[in-house]
């Protein structure tokens, strides 16, 4: 194994020790470019995941998810001091407001040099990270973690190693978060596997 995989594997086991999940599969490892992606959980229907616009979708990702009847949107601004940033729009009846701003904080330099793309994320007075590996063989990933460094969700897009063709969604502990939150999350962990 090489140092990827085993950082992938420990964040896996540390996820497994203990902490309940909520595991949701999308059945397409593509982007959502015309046809919305169902969001699955238990075998049944929670949501979905769409493109907001198609040119959000030619520059990496405006993605809009809908789970248990709360829409959460992504959607790319204008970069800002050289970094792409996303606004977290979240739907309220029928009313999109702002609630939150995703950063990539990472330049290409910084990329290359440590092997990952990070992300700080402010959505509903929260702090997030996310961290997405870069170059990982066979497989996409992302890990988000909360300001106290707490795993809170990952996803894996798989096309050589099983399930392939998916990408699944983990979400630590869900009993704590609110189906926008989880929203957010899916949303999020999407993006940052198809822009960096």
């Amino acid at each position: 194994m090489d140092r990827r995989e085993i950082i992938s594997f420990l964040h896996l086991e540390h996820c497994q020790q203990g902490a309940l999940q909520l595991g949701l599969k999308i059945n397409s490892p593509m982007k959502p470019a015309f046809f919305r992606q169902n969001i699955i959980s238990n075998g049944q229907s929670k949501g979905y995941l769409a493109v907001t616009n198609m040119i959000g979708f030619l520059k990496g990702g405006d993605f809009k998810v809908t789970y248990n009847h709360m829409t959460t949107y992504l959607v790319e601004n204008k970069k800002e001091n050289g970094k792409r940033n996303w606004s977290i729009e979240v739907e309220k009846n029928g009313v999109r407001q702002n609630n939150g701003l995703v950063t990539m904080s990472s330049s290409t330099t910084d990329t290359l040099n440590e092997n990952a793309t990070h992300f700080e994320i402010e959505f509903d007075n929260k702090q997030f990270v996310l961290i997405k590996p870069f170059m990982a063989m066979g497989k996409e990933e992302a890990f988000l973690y909360d300001n106290h460094n707490d795993h809170v969700a990952h996803i894996i897009l798989s096309i050589a190693t099983k399930p392939r063709f998916k990408k699944i969604v983990r979400i630590m502990n869900p009993d704590n978060f609110t189906d926008q939150d989880i929203g957010f999350m899916v949303a999020l962990l999407n993006t940052a596997i198809f822009v960096s």
